[in-house]
């Protein structure tokens, strides 16, 4: 972080689906985040994607972290697994949490 006051910024939503496409060097696609929410997306060293406000640290995380766009993400984009902060279900039973997505995703086509 370079403590000038840019460690973070609001990003369109143009803007994120290219900055997520270059990250993950996948098709962009498109996120529609949950009514009133304006967070921010970024890759974290678990090789997933991270959703949240504020300063994001050396590892991909928030200091506001937004559980409802990482669900919101999940039911979106199911085949990309988990996104953090992590669902309760998820840190309690990973398998069967990462089983329901398979499913979801499988659904889809």
């Amino acid at each position: 972080m370079s403590g000038k006051g840019d460690t973070y910024r609001h990003v369109d939503q143009k803007k994120w689906d290219e900055n997520y496409d270059r990250a993950f060097r996948k098709p962009v696609k498109t996120f529609v985040r949950p009514e009133g929410h304006h967070c921010t997306a970024s890759s974290g060293i678990h090789d997933g994607i991270t959703f949240g406000t504020g300063e994001l640290d050396d590892y991909g995380y928030w200091e506001r972290p937004c559980w409802e766009c990482a669900r919101a993400w999940e039911e979106q984009y199911p085949e990309d697994g988990p996104a953090w902060p992590f669902a309760q279900e998820y840190l309690e039973c990973p398998d069967a949490f990462l089983k329901k997505l398979r499913e979801k995703a499988d659904a889809r086509g």
